[in-house]
């Protein structure tokens, strides 16, 4: 009599491992890029100002972990300007809570969008599609 294996658990296993391998790796690469476009204020030399609290605050959270914080020259990163600790394992926040960053991404009636966010990811769909592809057939195949 022939026997039945049943190697489900293991599959699903290596599926949520593949998935989350794969919201990591797009949310670095997309955060990556949305720190690049980022608009930086600039302000006159002498003033003591230091510009970037939008690109310094932008973050990525998979996992309830909050990661990305960056931190220039003379500005330091804080943990309360990132984005909120994503409790969801199947998906990836990346963005900011500074108050005007909507501004900046969308524009006013007085001032023109500077988008950032959206951009990085349309640059990035192809490449995120790809590294899920990759994910789960590397995850697949062990």
């Amino acid at each position: 009599m022939a026997e039945v294996k049943w190697y489900g658990d293991k599959a699903m296993k290596n599926m949520e491992q593949a998935i989350s391998l794969g919201l990591e790796a797009a949310g670095l690469l997309v955060h990556g890029q949305a720190v690049n476009l980022s608009p930086v204020g600039q302000y006159p030399k002498g003033s003591g100002k230091v510009g970037g609290k939008l690109r310094n605050s932008l973050s990525y959270s998979t996992d309830g972990e909050v990661k990305g914080l960056n931190s220039s020259t003379g500005q330091k990163a804080n943990l309360d300007d990132g984005v909120k600790p994503n409790p969801d394992k199947n998906s990836v926040i990346i963005g900011t809570n500074v108050e005007y960053a909507p501004y900046v991404e969308l524009g006013t009636s007085k001032m023109a969008a500077q988008p950032y966010l959206n951009p990085a990811l349309e640059l990035n769909k192809g490449n995120i599609k790809k590294i899920f592809a990759d994910a789960i057939r590397k995850g697949v195949g062990d």
